[in-house]
């Protein structure tokens, strides 16, 4: 009921987009961590071919699964394409393009 995303308490299902974007982000400083350089200052750029299956987070399962690929890097932008579920619902989905700030 604390979540700083909700709204009117509730918590849309779009909220899942952060959650996924901290989910790539956490993948480049792992990644940058393997390449021994910096991690860049990540921006979501766009979101595109989102899908939902439900319009509220509220009533998803407590334990949600992000998965994340990494579709494209070259320099200063990448593509994810990422999943959000539960109990093996697939809840949101869809791909993001990010820019990098060193």
């Amino acid at each position: 009921m604390d979540n700083p995303l909700r709204n009117c308490g509730r918590l849309h299902s779009l909220a899942g987009i952060e959650y996924a974007a901290q989910s790539m982000a956490a993948h480049g400083t792992l990644a940058s961590q393997n390449s021994q350089r910096l991690p860049f200052l990540g921006y979501l750029a766009s979101v595109r071919d989102l899908t939902y299956s439900t319009e509220w987070l509220d009533k998803a399962p407590a334990v949600l699964e992000i998965w994340a690929k990494c579709l494209f890097q070259s320099g200063s932008r990448s593509i994810y394409q990422f999943t959000l579920s539960g109990e093996g619902v697939t809840l949101l989905s869809g791909r993001f393009a990010v820019v990098y700030q060193p």
